[in-house]
């Protein structure tokens, strides 16, 4: 046993001093600092793009035909605390006779974790949309980091109601501006 200990550390010794004295084994360091970035998100896309929504009868009080529109949502900054009309929508012109409306009433997809934030609808049933921005969807309370992430899909069914007798002249298109806000 002795004499493989010395064997040992003599190979080791020889393995460390050169011919020279110069040191075969050392080591140089070089450190640097490295951040870490996570990016913001605050994103809502939609799944349709443009849509036409058609009246089978121009009477007043006729519905079109509904159209249902998919929001993929995203954020990782909410603020914990409840946002009344996290999304909001409005319409860029008001059609004469005929009113735009939306109903937001499906069931929230989380696509995240599950303790991540959530979405429930502003108002149950059918919100009528104008030119100006009208809560459909609201964010609960939530506690910590993870109740700061919104990954998930909002469903809104859109369509069009009659207030009077609709001739063929009557329509015409609006742009629907849906938001999406972290507090």
């Amino acid at each position: 046993m002795k004499k493989t200990s010395w064997r040992v550390f003599t190979a080791a010794a020889l393995a460390v001093v050169l011919p020279g004295g110069a040191a075969w084994a050392g080591s140089s360091d070089d450190s640097d600092t490295v951040t870490v970035n996570v990016s913001p998100v605050l994103s809502i896309t939609d799944t349709v793009g443009n849509y036409t929504l058609t009246f089978a009868d121009f009477a007043a009080g006729s519905l079109t035909n509904g159209q249902t529109v998919s929001y993929t949502v995203k954020a990782n900054n909410m603020t914990n605390s409840a946002i009344t009309g996290a999304v909001s929508a409005k319409i860029s012109a008001l059609l004469d006779g005929i009113t735009f409306q939306a109903n937001p009433g499906r069931t929230f997809v989380n696509n995240g974790a599950a303790n991540n934030a959530t979405l429930t609808e502003s108002i149950a049933g059918v919100i009528v949309i104008g030119t100006t921005a009208v809560n459909i969807m609201n964010k609960p309370a939530s506690t910590g980091n993870q109740g700061k992430v919104l990954n998930g899909t909002v469903f809104v069914n859109y369509s069009a109601r009659a207030l009077r007798d609709l001739s063929v002249a009557d329509g015409g298109a609006v742009t629907v501006t849906v938001t999406l806000r972290d507090v």
